[in-house]
């Protein structure tokens, strides 16, 4: 029997949505878990549920400290603090089903916990437990239960390659608010200001020359307020006039 003391974080799981984060957070526990212990069977504490769903489903703990004993092929994880001890066995229990080799039909008579039992354990997929469940019993339950577990990323990593992507959406969508206000407030279009903010001088000129002198002193108001760039600004006063 081996033991160890793991601190978890939970971080990613505020990359799903709000509904979803304690399940997630329960996934990236199960997922670095047996990344450390190289053991399928997991088993949680009831403590450990009851404090990882004490907040509810949209706010779950941060991070995590679990204390994990390892026993015959088990991995039992308990909250770091508690004290806990599993009993000796005499003797080790007979190898566990080999899941993979369990037939589609088997899997459909299943109860809808024995299902959850086995993806959450990775004895099957969530999305061969779909397929069976639409074929078969066509339980709303399970079936709302599975269709969250396959939109999940199936790893951190793409769990944080979503939180990026939302990041430079957020930012992208800012940028463009920000443009069209500016556009409305200087009388400009929209490719101009964008032009004046991000390209070269070079750049600003050529897209002053085609609005024309009529419009040189809101640009030359857009480039005070902004870039601020001498070159700019004297191209744009000695063509005014």
């Amino acid at each position: 029997m081996e033991k160890h003391i793991y601190t978890v974080n939970l971080r990613k799981a505020n990359a799903v949505s709000r509904h979803r984060r304690t399940s997630k957070a329960m996934t990236l526990l199960r997922e670095y878990v047996q990344q450390h212990s190289k053991v399928d069977t997991l088993k949680f504490s009831n403590a450990l549920n009851e404090f990882m769903w004490q907040h509810g489903a949209s706010n779950p703990p941060r991070s995590v400290e679990v204390q994990v004993v390892e026993q015959y092929c088990i991995a039992h994880i308990e909250l770091a603090d508690i004290d806990f001890e599993l009993p000796e066995e005499e003797e080790e229990p007979e190898p566990e089903m080999d899941f993979e080799d369990l037939k589609d039909e088997e899997i459909a008579e299943l109860t809808v916990d024995e299902v959850k039992e086995l993806v959450e354990n990775n004895a099957i997929s969530a999305q061969r437990a779909l397929d069976i469940e639409y074929a078969g019993k066509n339980r709303k339950t399970l079936i709302n239960w599975l269709e969250r577990r396959v939109e999940e990323p199936e790893t951190a990593e793409e769990a944080e390659q979503e939180i990026e992507a939302e990041e430079e959406e957020a930012e992208e969508a800012a940028e463009a608010e920000e443009a069209e206000e500016e556009s409305e407030t200087y009388d400009l279009p929209e490719d101009v200001i964008d032009t004046l903010r991000n390209g070269t001088i070079g750049d600003g000129k050529e897209a002053a020359r085609q609005l024309g002198k009529q419009d040189f002193e809101k640009l030359l108001n857009f480039e005070e307020a902004h870039q601020n760039r001498k070159g700019m600004k004297k191209f744009l006063k000695s063509n005014m006039n």
